[in-house]
């Protein structure tokens, strides 16, 4: 037992010996990022479409942002930054009987939010250019969005239907999570980050969304974003 821990324990010496940042202490970086988003609420309701139940999935969107990063040591970073990102939460396709349009594929429906975020992490490199992060994101919501995509047959003539509605006002305007994550600096220094958000804080302001009741259940937000980015040294 004592030879294993003295082997586990030199390894880890070794490890965090070479970890570091390819940049030095005391530097300070920007970095421009770019990337999708996956993402669901929790507690969300599934549907009931002639007599079927549509489970709740995920749904997706655009993310693009900057961060400014302060080298505390060649281990040990804060970032603070700003982004623009998509959030939401979607059904499963299904398909819906309709009297004008015979059976009409619902292909995408879901609840589709849009938020300002400004994360902080603190950043601790376990090997050279790769870094494990965590810290706390606030969030203000820009826009919210019942959406619904369908296609269908009218007549012989393919046709495809979409439509969409505000319900803004149904959700709360602030929003806090917490991002765990990982990321990986290349020698260019072209940076792949990935990021998983767990929300702690209530999203609907009402006890509905668009009509649709939550039947007093709390929604927060869940959700993983991957980007690329580019650090450079100010």
């Amino acid at each position: 037992m004592k030879k294993i821990l003295f082997m586990t324990a030199m390894m880890v010496a070794s490890l965090t010996a070479g970890a570091q940042s390819r940049f030095d202490a005391g530097s300070f970086t920007l970095q421009p990022r770019l990337g999708g988003t996956g993402s669901m609420f929790v507690n969300a309701p599934d549907m009931k479409v002639d007599g079927k139940t549509i489970e709740t999935t995920a749904t997706g969107g655009e993310f693009i942002g900057i961060d400014a990063e302060y080298h505390v040591s060649r281990r040990f970073t804060i970032a603070a930054g700003v982004n623009y990102a998509a959030a939401g939460n979607g059904w499963k396709d299904y398909e819906y009987a309709h009297d004008d349009y015979g059976k009409l594929d619902v292909k995408e429906q879901a609840w589709k939010t849009n938020y300002i975020n400004i994360p902080i992490t603190a950043n601790w490199y376990v090997l050279k250019g790769f870094a494990l992060k965590a810290g706390v994101q606030f969030g203000f919501l820009t826009s919210a969005k019942e959406y619904m995509r369908g296609e269908g047959t009218a007549e012989g003539i393919d046709i495809t239907l979409t439509a969409e509605k505000s319900v803004k006002d149904d959700f709360n305007k602030f929003d806090i999570s917490i991002p765990v994550g990982l990321s990986y600096e290349f020698k260019l220094p072209i940076v792949l980050d990935l990021r998983y958000n767990i929300g702690v804080s209530k999203l609907n302001k009402n006890d509905n969304i668009g009509g649709t009741a939550l039947d007093g259940k709390t929604l927060s937000n869940i959700g993983a974003t991957i980007t690329i980015g580019y650090k450079f040294q100010l």
